[in-house]
């Protein structure tokens, strides 16, 4: 279940806390600004085309990156500290 497209404009990642994103929300941006760039990157060209090209850079997680939403990895990190 879920909802189709209805427009194919990338995200502006200035507006994006990328430290706040799990891996599965990156994955979902990244796959959603392919399907922008498969879409339109024939339809333009010049600095349009750089403009879209620089939009739909893939998001790549860094190291520490969150793994999950903060009440999961915080319950996870606790059942490991009372593990240890």
């Amino acid at each position: 279940l879920g909802f189709d497209k209805l427009t194919l404009i990338p995200i502006q990642r200035k507006l994006i806390d990328e430290s706040l994103l799990t891996g599965e929300e990156v994955q979902w941006i990244n796959d959603y600004h392919a399907s922008v760039r498969e879409a339109i990157l024939p339809r333009v060209s010049g600095r349009a085309r750089e403009w879209l090209l620089a939009s739909t850079e893939p998001i790549m997680l860094t190291e520490g990156a969150r793994a999950g939403p903060p009440s999961v990895q915080g319950a996870q990190e606790q059942a490991q500290a009372a593990a240890a």
